[in-house]
C-alpha cells in the first residue's frame, strides 16, 4: 500500500515497483472477493475490527488504481468497501470516500436501485440521533432552488478541487515526515565518576581539584563540587564527577589529563 501511494502522490517515480505493488494488491482483493462471497462482514455477522483495518488499508487503492473494470470483477469486495465507507463513525472521521470513477456504478455495488428515466439519487438521510441544535428562532423557508440543489448533492461525485487538496496534504505530510527523519537523533550524554587517589596525606586535595576542574574538552562539563572521602590511615581521595557527550569526549582522555599531574595523582577508578 506504501509503495502505490508514494508513487501517486509523487514522493517516488519507480514505475515498475507501482505496478508491481498494484498486481499484488488486486491478487489480495481477489482473495478477499472470495472470502466474501457468502458473508457480509470479514469475521462474524457484524462490523470488526477486521474491516476497519482492512478497510483502512485499501482506501488509497479503492480511490487511485483499482479501476471500474477491476471492481466490477470483484463485487463482493467492492459492495463490502463501499458499504463500511458510507458507515457514520467512517464519514464523520475520514469524510466521504471515494474511488476511481465515482458515481452511480458506486451505488450499484452497495445494492442500491439504480437510477430511471433522469431521476437523480437521493441524497443520503441525516442521523436523526444526532440532537438537533436549539432553535432561537424559526427558520426560514428554504427557497426552490436551495431544495433542488441539495436534492442533486452526492457524495460520490467527482470533485477535483478536493481531491487536489487532500493530494496537496498528503504530499505536505509525507514531505513532514522526512523532514522529521533528517533531523539530527538526539545527543547522548553520560555521567562519570572519577576517584582520584593521591600520594599521601600532605597533597593538597583541594588543589589538585581546582586543577581537574581546569581541564576543559568539547563535550567535557564538570560538575561543580566533589567530595572527599578516606582511603586509608588518614589519606583521603576526590571524589569528583562530570557529564560528557559520548561521542565526542572518551574517558580515556580525561584520565590521562588528570593522571598527567603525576606528582600529587597516584591512581584513578571509574
Amino acid at each position: 500500500m506504501v509503495k502505490v501511494a508514494y508513487h501517486t502522490f509523487g514522493f517516488t517515480d519507480d514505475k515498475t515497483t507501482f505496478e508491481n505493488a498494484v498486481k499484488t494488491i488486486k491478487e489480495q482483493v481477489k482473495i478477499l472477493n472470495m472470502h466474501l462471497e457468502e458473508k457480509s462482514w470479514l469475521v462474524g455477522d457484524k462490523l470488526t475490527l477486521a474491516d476497519i483495518v482492512t478497510f483502512n488499508a485499501l482506501i488509497i487503492p479503492f480511490s487511485f488504481v483499482l479501476d471500474g473494470g477491476f471492481r466490477k470483477a470483484m463485487p463482493h469486495a467492492a459492495a463490502w468497501f463501499l458499504k463500511i465507507s458510507k458507515l457514520p463513525v467512517v464519514t464523520r472521521t475520514a469524510g466521504y470516500v471515494k474511488w476511481v470513477g465515482a458515481g452511480q456504478e458506486q451505488a450499484a455495488a452497495a445494492g442500491g436501485k439504480a437510477a430511471q428515466g433522469g431521476k437523480k439519487a437521493a441524497a443520503p438521510k441525516e442521523n436523526k440521533k444526532e440532537a438537533a441544535p436549539k432553535k432561537a428562532e424559526a427558520a426560514p423557508k428554504a427557497t426552490p432552488a436551495a431544495a433542488a440543489e441539495a436534492d442533486e448533492f452526492d457524495p460520490f461525485a467527482e470533485d477535483p478541487a478536493a481531491d487536489a487538496a487532500a493530494a496537496e496534504a498528503m504530499k505536505a505530510k509525507g514531505e513532514a515526515a522526512n523532514a522529521a527523519k533528517k533531523k539530527a537523533a538526539p545527543i547522548a550524554k553520560s555521567i562519570i565518576v572519577w576517584e582520584v587517589k593521591p600520594w599521601g596525606e600532605e597533597t593538597d586535595l583541594d588543589a589538585l581539584a581546582a586543577k581537574i576542574l581546569a581541564i576543559t574538552m568539547d563535550g567535557l562539563t564538570w560538575k561543580t563540587e566533589y567530595k572527599k572521602e578516606p582511603v586509608a590511615y588518614g589519606v583521603f581521595k576526590i571524589v569528583i564527577g562530570a557529564v560528557v557527550e559520548d561521542e565526542k569526549v572518551s574517558t580515556d582522555l580525561v584520565e590521562e589529563a588528570i593522571t598527567a599531574f603525576e606528582d600529587e595523582v597516584q591512581s584513578i577508578d571509574i
